[in-house]
């Protein structure tokens, strides 16, 4: 399980990954030079630079001190620029009143070699165009429509934005695979979202997005409508509303993108909510860290072919301002498309400095999907919640070695991975658990009266359970009213529900399937649950079993309180509350059970 990082060395991560990103990209903006050759900086610098390098300050008189607005300039060398020609910024802070056109096909917006996250200072050797005060403008950079350009080790930072600006770049998009670029950007407070995207191809990689929304509440890093695009190494932090706000990713790959420290009370790390959506969208190593809200939400998502996580990693989410709550690291509802989930995380934990509630509440949420998969990996949830939440609609396949655990104060209880299931198993007739296949039953026993019978239940995958299910194959008669039952009891012992006084029930023969009480359905995790089978009277139901064995044979290598068939309590009238399993005795009938 991951540590906890304190605040510092939070930021300490995030500068020392802004220069690294800011270093290479020097390197690759100079990897074309010739032998000899100096760059197109200090060219333009000794004069009679080359005609497709236009220099902001040197040769349109913008401001790097920030002192005079520096719109026009910026914006004039924007349309001189040939195609194939880069716009130089050089290091400083340029006011801009009004957005900036990318008006060229082929142009480069590109800044300085240095970009870090000191919004409130000029930075260190960083390009900044700053929003001026009296800015007017749905955003300080948009493309206006042209697929065609890349702004490249820029910062926008936008403090002075008035609450109507949209967001800090907007971007139209490309078609067909080719669209902008952005590499080595960061946007940083911006009363709206930091970058929108409205519907074409784009690339980004190493783009950064602090404090979207921060002066309106209402603002998400990146809020993305694409098809056929890349995103990588991309991080939002900081933001008002979600990280990620996904509205369409069509054939769209994110790849270590990240989203942190998300302050709306219901804003998620990502959100997805794609409608008419096609040719799959899956995300790769990303990742989340202490949103206030979900880490990941896939929402009412239509269209067709699938959604998937590969080896990502989601932390400490539902952080709700150290609040917690019914939160989730990962949550699918009302998702026409498949969901599959392989190798990923979902880590509880509390905040930094161990202070606060643990958090999610919830590892993952499953709500009327068509078929979400977990493939291995691990799942945690705080103490109180659920590892595996599912409302048992739809389709829900955990395989094997999924582990699952529960924190309280950031301290874990591993729980035990679900066992492989059989071929065929209960999840093929439409049940969440068999003691065995129903076919093995081949003879019938009487329970004593007053014991308990106790048969274990795999549950391969968690969810909710209605009623249990045994077969009378001798009919009973004579029962003794009100005493008569069957339970559900977890792998502790402790009673889950029971179902009504079965008394008259099981005077008549065949599959009983008896409801459990109380309102709505009981949920049960993946793993091990318990059946427990009550008679009383003179003659007593025979259920189905399979063939009588030993009791060390047929719980063969289980102590007693594990053991797959057990007796306890003898001179019982009702259920127990709690049984203690250690006291169980090993029992040779091994009856047949089944939660649907």
């Amino acid at each position: 399980m991951a540590r906890g990082f304190s605040d510092a060395e939070r930021a300490g991560r995030r500068r020392l990954i802004t220069a690294a990103v800011a270093g290479a990209a020097g390197v690759a903006a100079f990897a074309d030079l010739l032998p000899g050759q100096s760059s197109p900086k200090a060219q333009a610098a000794a004069g009679g630079g080359p005609t497709d390098w236009l220099n902001v300050v040197d040769q349109y008189g913008a401001d790097p001190a920030g002192a005079k607005d520096s719109t026009a300039a910026i914006q004039a060398a924007i349309a001189a620029c040939p195609p194939g020609g880069v716009v130089y910024v050089p290091a400083g802070k340029y006011a801009v009143s009004a957005p900036l056109l990318i008006s060229g096909a082929g142009v480069r917006l590109q800044g300085s070699h240095s970009v870090n996250a000191g919004f409130e200072s000029a930075g260190i050797n960083a390009a900044i165009i700053d929003a001026a005060s009296g800015f007017t403008g749905a955003a300080m950079i948009d493309d206006g429509g042209q697929p065609d350009f890349s702004i490249r080790d820029l910062a926008i930072h936008g403090s002075a934005l008035p609450a109507g600006t949209t967001a800090g770049i907007r971007l139209t998009g490309g078609t067909s695979g080719s669209g902008p670029v952005l590499e080595n950007v960061v946007v940083g407070v911006t009363p709206g979202s930091g970058i929108v995207v409205n519907g074409g191809t784009v690339v980004m990689r190493q783009v950064g997005v602090f404090r979207a929304g921060y002066s309106t509440g209402t603002g998400s890093g990146f809020d993305v409508t694409t098809a056929d695009s890349w995103f990588t190494n991309c991080l939002s932090a900081g933001h008002a509303t979600h990280g990620w706000a996904i509205k369409k990713a069509t054939s769209t790959t994110f790849t270590a993108c990240r989203a942190e420290d998300g302050t709306g009370s219901a804003g998620a790390g990502f959100k997805l909510t794609m409608t008419g959506t096609w040719g799959g969208t899956s995300f790769t190593q990303c990742t989340t860290d202490r949103n206030s809200g979900d880490g990941f939400v896939v929402s009412g998502v239509t269209g067709n072919g699938c959604i998937q996580l590969n080896g990502c990693e989601f932390r400490r989410d539902g952080y709700n301002n150290a609040a917690g709550g019914g939160y989730s690291g990962i949550k699918v509802v009302n998702s026409a498309l498949p969901v599959v989930i392989d190798g990923s995380t979902v880590t509880a934990r509390q905040g930094d400095q161990s202070t606060g509630a643990d958090s999610p509440y919830y590892g993952l949420t499953v709500a009327s999907s068509a078929f979400v998969s977990v493939n291995g990996g691990y799942i945690a949830c705080a103490a109180g919640g659920r590892p595996v939440n599912w409302d048992g609609k739809g389709k829900l396949l955990v395989a094997p070695g999924l582990l699952t655990a529960t924190v309280a104060t950031s301290a874990q209880t591993l729980n035990l991975p679900a066992p492989s299931q059989p071929d065929p198993s209960a999840q093929d007739q439409g049940l969440r658990g068999w003691a065995y296949d129903p076919v093995l039953q081949t003879a019938s026993a009487v329970p004593a009266a007053g014991v308990l019978y106790l048969v274990k239940v795999p549950v391969y995958t968690a969810g909710p359970v209605a009623s249990i299910l045994v077969e009378v194959v001798t009919p009973g008669s004579g029962l003794a009213a009100g005493r008569n039952f069957a339970g559900l009891y977890s792998a502790g012992g402790v009673l889950i529900a029971q179902t009504a006084d079965q008394s008259l029930a099981w005077t008549s023969p065949g599959l009983h399937a008896m409801t459990l009480a109380g309102s709505g359905s009981h949920y049960v995790q993946q793993g091990w649950a318990y059946v427990a089978l009550l008679a009383n009277g003179p003659a007593r139901p025979a259920f189905g079993r399979a063939s009588a064995q030993g009791p060390s044979a047929v719980n063969a290598g289980l102590p007693a309180s594990a053991a797959r068939f057990a007796t306890n309590a003898a001179g019982q009238a009702t259920l127990p509350a709690s049984i203690a399993m250690a006291s169980n005795a090993l029992s040779t009938t091994a009856f047949w059970a089944a939660l649907a």
